[in-house]
This record gives C-alpha cells, sequence and structure tokens, in this order.
C-alpha cells in the first residue's frame, strides 16, 4: 500500500510538470502562471492520535505533497488558486495512512463589476481541505491564495484524530460614496463536517457544523493616516438538532504611525437572538511592525462561535498570535510564532478549551528551485468538561525539502 501511494504521487507531479510546459502562453494572451512544486518531509510527531489515552502515541511520518500555484490575470479578471494533495505514510502506525487535499481561490473582479457599477469593488474566495488532522491555530499557505482560510474554525480547539471536511466561501465587496467614503461588506460561509475518530472522542465527540456571517457598513478616511468604520453583524450557526443567531455592531479605528509601524482596532457587542444568553463584548485588533529584515505582527481577538466537539454550543472565544519573521541572509530566513486561545461556553454545562502552541522555522534557499526548511512545534491542550479534564501535549519535528519548476 506504501509503495502504490507513493507510485501515483510520482504519477501526479509528472502530470503537473507536463502540464506546465503545455500551458505557456502565446504572445499577446492573457498572462497565465503555473508553478507546479512537490515537497518531501520527514517528520516526527509525539501524539498522532491528539489525545493522553494512547500510551504509545509517538510515530515518525513520510509526507510526499504535489502542489500547483495558479495564476491568470485577464482584462476582468484576476484570480490566483492553489491545489495540493499530500500522501502521509507511517512507520509504526500503517492502518493511519492517508492522503489529504487542500485548494485555495481567491478571484478579483473588480474590473467586471466596474463596468456595471463604477466605484464598485468585489474578491471571491474559497477555501476546502479534507485532513484527518484538522489544524487547531492556521497560518494561511505560503502562496497566499485565499489568505485567511479557515480561522474562524481554528481557533485553538483541537480534538481527537478524525476525518473531517472544511469549507469556507467569502465574498468581500466595497463601494466608493466619495473620496472620504466608503460602503463595506462581507458574507462567509463555512461548514465543517466530520466522519469516523481515530481515537474515543470527549463528552457528545464531532458535530457537524455551518455558520454564516455577513457584516455591512461605512469606512470614513479621515487623514491620510487615519480611518474610522462600523460594521454591523449578523451571524447563524446551525447543527444537525440546534443552533443559535447573533446580531451586533462594532467601531473600528485604522492608524499608520509610519511606512514600518500600523494597526487596526475595533470594539462592540453582539446579543443572542436565540436562547436568551447574555449580551456578549467582542473585538480585534492587528498591529504590524516591519524594521530593515524583521517584520512582526501581533493579533488579538474575542469573539463569540460555536463549539463543534465535545457539545454543540456557544463559545466566548480569545484567541493571541505573535510572530516574527527574519531575514538573515538572501538564502536564509527564519520565523517564530506562538499562539493562545481560550475558549469557554456561555451556558449550559461549562465546557473550557485552553491551548498553547508555539514554533520556530528556518528556510534556505539551495538554489532558484530548491529549498528546505526545518521546523519544530509545541502544542499543549489543557480542556475540560463538566469537571472532566482532557489534555494532551504534542511535539512536532518536520525537515522537507521542496522543489518547483519555474
Amino acid at each position: 500500500m506504501r509503495r502504490n501511494g507513493i507510485y501515483l504521487l510520482v504519477v501526479l507531479v509528472t502530470a503537473i510538470a507536463n502540464m506546465h510546459e503545455a500551458s505557456r502562453p502565446a504572445y499577446g494572451q492573457a498572462k497565465t502562471e503555473i508553478i507546479p512544486s512537490v515537497s518531501v518531509s520527514e517528520r516526527y510527531d509525539s501524539n498522532v492520535f491528539f489525545t493522553s489515552a494512547k500510551t504509545d502515541a509517538s510515530d515518525y511520518v513520510t509526507t510526499i505533497s504535489p502542489m500547483v500555484n495558479i495564476r491568470r490575470e485577464t482584462r476582468l479578471i484576476d484570480l490566483t488558486g492553489s491545489l495540493q494533495v499530500a500522501g502521509n505514510f507511517y512507520v509504526k502506525n500503517p492502518s493511519l495512512n492517508y492522503a489529504s487535499v487542500m485548494v485555495n481561490m481567491n478571484a478579483s473582479l473588480d474590473s467586471l463589476v466596474a463596468r456595471f457599477a463604477k466605484r464598485t469593488k468585489l474578491s471571491v474566495n474559497e477555501f476546502l481541505t479534507y485532513t484527518p488532522q484538522p489544524p487547531a491555530f492556521y497560518a494561511p499557505p505560503a502562496s497566499g491564495a485565499g489568505a485567511g482560510g479557515p480561522e474562524n474554525f481554528a481557533r485553538g480547539i483541537q480534538a481527537v484524530r478524525a476525518n473531517s471536511f472544511i469549507n469556507v466561501f467569502g465574498m468581500n465587496g466595497s463601494y466608493v460614496v466619495d473620496p472620504n467614503i466608503n460602503i463595506l461588506g462581507n458574507i462567509r460561509h463555512q461548514y465543517m463536517r466530520f466522519g469516523s475518530a481515530f481515537a474515543t472522542p470527549v463528552g457528545g465527540g464531532f458535530f457537524d457544523t455551518q455558520y454564516f456571517t455577513a457584516s455591512v457598513g461605512p469606512q470614513y478616511v479621515l487623514t491620510t493616516k487615519d480611518s474610522i468604520s462600523l460594521n454591523f453583524n449578523y451571524s447563524a450557526i446551525a447543527y444537525s438538532t440546534s443552533g443559535f443567531q447573533l446580531a451586533g455592531a462594532t467601531l473600528g479605528w485604522q492608524h499608520k504611525f509610519s511606512q514600518r509601524f500600523f494597526f487596526n482596532v475595533n470594539g462592540g457587542a453582539t446579543e443572542f437572538l436565540t436562547g436568551g444568553q447574555s449580551l456578549q463584548y467582542v473585538g480585534s485588533g492587528q498591529f504590524t511592525w516591519q524594521e530593515r529584515s524583521t517584520a512582526t505582527s501581533l493579533g488579538v481577538s474575542r469573539a463569540v462561535f460555536p463549539s463543534f466537539y465535545v457539545t454543540s454550543t456557544a463559545l466566548v472565544s480569545n484567541v493571541v498570535t505573535l510572530s516574527v519573521t527574519h531575514q538573515f541572509t538572501e538564502r536564509l530566513n527564519g520565523s517564530a510564532s506562538g499562539n493562545y486561545a481560550k475558549n469557554q461556553s456561555v451556558s449550559g454545562p461549562s465546557l473550557d478549551f485552553t491551548s498553547y502552541s508555539a514554533s520556530a522555522n528556518l528556510m534556505y534557499l539551495f538554489t532558484k528551485r530548491v529549498m528546505g526548511t526545518a521546523s519544530y512545534t509545541r502544542y499543549v491542550s489543557d480542556s475540560s468538561f463538566a469537571g472532566q479534564g482532557f489534555s494532551f501535549n504534542r511535539d512536532i519535528l518536520v525537515l522537507t525539502v521542496r522543489y518547483e519548476w519555474r
């Protein structure tokens, strides 16, 4: 099975490379860029089941991952996207071998929409993935296509290992009323569905979840460095047998101190339209610094999100993220990141998800086509439900070599 899986992946990589050679556009046609790549990784994972119930949960995993990044620019539409397929082969637990798929797409329809409604912008993005390892925290893929992906679901909750399908569709639009006033709006529909679990789940296990959000409001440009915005928000969460709805508003401020430092913050409240739960205060902030070869980003967020694990209920979710990247040389760069999340149930049985994650990464560019990375991640989950704890730790060390056809 392992040999057949590797053979199929090699065939796929070869087909991708041939497609790249055949798809070069002729002079005068729309610009199309297709960059196939393949990576091979060796990973040590101290807890492949995401649980403390297994006495020997460590394993070594080989991953072969072909990927295609696509960018197409036409007179009316700009499209970026990526398709990644990964085959994962376990040494000690071959029954866990699996293939995962991740698709990102982002389409800018500004030029097309402007033909019918001037001063209007619109973009559409789509993200979907199938994997037995849903992420606790999410970092957008390196291609940047569809960046933002499933961040609303990945807020520090690491359930036991289980087959999962995640789909996120979003639309973002704006209308320029005058040079100082814009109307901003977006909608997003998210769906998470679960299959079989590879370890005994806690409480009620997993819950298929749909999450719809919409927001609209004006943005006022006060100066070249300052703008404020008012957003009215609506959310609807649906489980198979229950759900809840939210409505609220936030006030935001965006300020640019210099070309190197800027931030945006917003705060407000949201109220439950069903269920009779209490009013909740929400907000977020993003702070970014750029100093020569070092970039630093700090994000904070407090919001109400659905729990898809243990019990179907509303959670007050608090997340803090910090990331630092540094360019050591032209060929060598490094990054470090940290995440903290605390998710607590609003009502009903006490449910608490608390998690920490820290990682370090080094990437070296051997040639224009070949790069190598080394990364280490430490993850700690300390959660409880109705007085019963279910905590575990994970240590992950990964070595990867990646080749791109350019």
